[in-house]
């Protein structure tokens, strides 16, 4: 199967495209504000004294102060929405290293919810940009290279406690694809930027249908609250071929 459809599907089953980092000049997570959240992480910021996988701060889109107070909970804090600034990120495919970047920009608030772009580069650009909607329930994928979501299609939802789980879909021209995601708990996990503590860690399993070719997914994903997604591994399997990616954040 194409590394493109892939990538893709990691983007809608593993959170495995979108969210590495916070924005440049704070290395300290946001206050979550729901004190039901599995992660309130003692040292959630121990990476680095500084943050070194974003670049400059290129102001677009509307200023993310437009937000209102009660949609910035878990999905914001953990998906990382609140940096405005370029991310740099890892694609890995077994020797294969290919850099990536990601902008995530405000586009529209309106009543009960707010409207994102996130731009693909480097070894993402394949995948076109990704529309999200923020709500009161989290975050939402409206849709992936031009490709609508199937409604509800949730990627992170707020209420992160141990235990807590939510269906997605997605259906393309070609595939059908279903979901389970489950926050398991904490954990330390490292990347290239550095370690991180109690990181909450979110698992999935996916299957679908590709033309008349049925595959299996599974994916586990670490979120830093006020830092996003710092690395996410995805394993796809589609009859005898089995294929493994890991996303993660990079200097």
């Amino acid at each position: 199967m194409r590394k493109t459809y892939w990538l893709a599907v990691a983007c809608l089953l593993g959170l495995g495209i979108v969210g590495c980092a916070q924005e440049k000049d704070s290395n300290t997570p946001a206050t979550n504000s729901s004190s039901s959240s599995a992660n309130e992480s003692k040292s959630d910021s121990n990476a680095a004294n500084s943050d070194t996988n974003t670049a400059e701060a290129v102001p677009q889109g509307m200023s993310l102060d437009k937000i209102p107070a009660e949609l910035k909970k878990d999905a914001f804090d953990y998906y990382g929405l609140g940096r405005p600034a370029p991310v740099k990120m890892n694609v890995v495919t077994g020797s294969d290293r290919q850099p990536a970047t990601q902008t995530i920009i405000l586009d529209s608030v309106e009543d009960g919810h707010a409207d994102f772009t996130v731009k693909n580069e480097g070894a993402l650009a394949q995948l076109g940009d990704v529309k999200l909607r923020l709500d009161k329930k989290g975050v939402r994928i409206m849709s992936i290279g031009g490709v609508e979501a199937a409604p509800d299609t949730y990627e992170l939802v707020n209420g992160l406690t141990k235990g807590k789980s939510w269906e997605a879909k997605m259906k393309t021209a070609s595939a059908t694809i279903s979901s389970r995601n489950v926050v398991s708990g904490t954990e330390d996990v490292t990347t290239p930027v550095g370690t991180y503590k109690d990181a909450l860690v979110i698992t999935v399993t996916g299957s679908g249908l590709q033309g008349k070719q049925k595959f299996q997914m599974t994916s586990k994903v670490w979120l830093v609250k006020g830092r996003g997604q710092v690395k996410a591994e995805d394993t796809n399997v589609e009859g005898s071929n089995k294929t493994t990616y890991t996303i993660e954040e990079s200097k």
